[in-house]
């Protein structure tokens, strides 16, 4: 009985060490976890900032920076740092005339759209929309460009939309409507607060009306 007794006693004094370092150490655990997850995601956003003052220079650089940011994005699981790092790469890609890769690094993305802001949400779409308007898929391009349009808030979002209705105004200068493009360009000047992004947009307008002016009439055989 006595035998049987300490050991049952003995083992349940082993449980309850077990059981109260545990208590004692998760905390601590969970700290160093929090800690080194912040670590990661200052690497991360200067990994980011870098490859936007790259971009400038170096588009290969650039792109090769953001490719080294996969696995700590993967293990991070922050969908806000994984977006913004994912518009950065499309940027990279669509300047590199990459038009599938940039739909291939952004379509994922709008499977956090519950969890990541309307401006980024947008972002994507408008990267989307982009990478069709480069290649002429004008249908493609003009719902993704609606569907940013629709999450843009004047005030708040005045550069994006700015931006935004130039994009749908070279869609429709392209397909020759210059009624339509003419009014996203006034839009667009219209949310810009730079008088010197204004005045390209004006000439924009002139050079576009001067194209459709000198352009040849085909001679039907």
């Amino acid at each position: 009985f006595f035998r049987n007794f300490r050991y049952n006693w003995t083992h349940f004094m082993l449980r309850l060490l077990l059981c109260t370092g545990y208590i004692f150490l998760c905390p601590l655990c969970f700290a160093q976890n929090s800690e080194a997850d912040s670590l990661k995601a200052e690497k991360i956003k200067a990994a980011i900032a870098k490859s936007r003052t790259l971009y400038k220079t170096n588009l290969d650089s650039a792109l090769f920076v953001l490719d080294t940011l996969r696995d700590d994005l993967i293990q991070l699981n922050d969908p806000k740092l994984t977006t913004i790092a994912a518009i950065n790469m499309a940027n990279v890609l669509l300047h590199q005339q990459e038009y599938a890769r940039v739909r291939e690094e952004l379509t994922p993305m709008l499977s956090y759209k519950n969890r990541i802001d309307s401006s980024q949400l947008g972002l994507v779409y408008r990267g989307i929309g982009n990478s069709y308007r480069m290649e002429w898929v004008s249908d493609s391009a003009v719902a993704n460009f609606i569907r940013a349009l629709k999450l843009y808030r004047p005030g708040r979002d005045d550069r994006l939309l700015a931006a935004l209705y130039l994009d749908l105004g070279m869609v429709y200068a392209k397909l020759n409507n210059t009624e339509l493009s003419e009014g996203f360009f006034e839009k667009s000047i219209e949310y810009s607060g730079n008088s010197k992004i204004m005045e390209r947009h004006k000439s924009y307008i002139t050079d576009l009306s001067l194209i459709h002016i000198s352009e040849p009439t085909r001679r039907t055989p």
